[in-house]
């Protein structure tokens, strides 16, 4: 009798990381389909800024990549839903003077909302991203528990924490076990295009900085800021 291979659906953007996560996946027996999840980007008559996460030239990337490894690849058009969800809910956390945090956000009602609904749709067994951690079992509860990635320094756990026993169940995270050096070794030995690109570390729909970007949809409100002994210690914007 012929076993079934498993099939799973990577959310890939065409970096280093979820392009390992699939290789590794698909070397695992998986069957693989890549997921490229396109965002919403601003645009006008003046700017024509791409998301980061979602540009072309992620995508032509990507495509590459799933030729290399010999994958199909999917696209999922979130535009609407990642507006209203991520970059809505930023302006909305700053005009309250808050600080928000979209990356976390966008897992826990984008990313992996929609990963989840495209999995039942098509069938598959599990989801997986290049996310640095780990998943594994409770010996004392038998829910699943998210753990630290063996590289500290890379450790993405923190940007996971929302995810429910359903989403854990069938999440993969083949990364974890790894560290970021090992990861780019194995990029190059298979090689996968684009392993020595520098990483952002930038909120992926604001182009420019921070401050041109709330300039464009709030009045700013300059004020003073205190430490906890309500001292000021100087004004803010």
């Amino acid at each position: 009798m012929v076993r079934k291979r498993k099939k799973v659906l990577v959310a890939m953007s065409g970096g280093v990381d979820s392009s390992m996560a699939a290789a590794l996946l698909k070397k695992q027996g998986y069957d693989v389909t890549g997921v490229f999840m396109h965002f919403w980007k601003e645009f006008d008559d003046k700017n024509q800024f791409e998301n980061k996460c979602c540009s072309l030239e992620s995508y032509e990337k990507l495509k590459t990549v799933c030729r290399i490894i010999n994958i199909p690849l999917i696209i999922i058009h979130a535009e609407k839903e990642f507006k209203r969800a991520v970059v809505d809910y930023f302006l909305t956390e700053y005009k309250k003077g808050q600080t928000p945090n979209p990356c976390i956000v966008c897992n826990q009602y984008i990313k992996f909302r929609l990963l989840i609904k495209k999995m039942l749709e098509l069938n598959a067994d599990n989801i997986a991203t290049g996310h640095y951690a780990m998943i594994k079992e409770s010996a004392k509860s038998q829910n699943m528990a998210l753990y630290k990635a063996k590289d500290k320094h890379k450790d993405q756990s923190y940007f996971l924490y929302t995810l429910n026993q359903k989403q854990l169940s069938r999440l993969l995270l083949p990364l974890g076990k790894y560290t970021k050096k090992e990861v780019k070794k194995m990029a190059k030995v298979l090689m996968l295009p684009y392993a020595e690109n520098e990483e952002s570390q930038d909120i992926c729909f604001v182009d420019n900085t921070i401050e041109a970007f709330l300039k464009k949809y709030l009045k700013l409100k300059p004020g003073l800021i205190f430490n906890e002994d309500g001292k000021i210690l100087g004004k803010h914007r």
